[in-house]
């Protein structure tokens, strides 16, 4: 679902905030902060609803440098989105399939 949201791009922001940090994930790439919150909060819903399980995200999520490397690395093929969305649910990344 992430490569798929990544690819179309079906998000798009308008302007960026006066104050806005460097620092500030939703700020630094709106579009891709929104679309792992989405996927990430659909997976939590999943572990909770079938597994009776919490999702125990890592602390890449607030990594501005995993998030510079998430950009540019699905900038051209979307592909890695998924071991992203991995290593952000604090789970060991699968590059290639999920």
């Amino acid at each position: 679902m992430l490569r798929a949201l990544i690819r179309h791009n079906p998000s798009m922001a308008q302007s960026r905030a006066d104050k806005a940090s460097d620092n500030d994930l939703a700020q630094f790439w709106p579009e891709g902060y929104l679309y792992v919150g989405f996927c990430l909060s659909v997976r939590g819903e999943v572990l909770r609803a079938d597994y009776g399980e919490k999702q125990q995200p890592d602390e890449e999520l607030n990594d501005v440098r995993t998030w510079w490397s998430f950009r540019e690395n699905t900038a051209q093929d979307p592909s890695p989105a998924i071991g992203f969305l991995d290593r952000f649910a604090g789970c060991a990344p699968t590059w290639s399939s999920p």
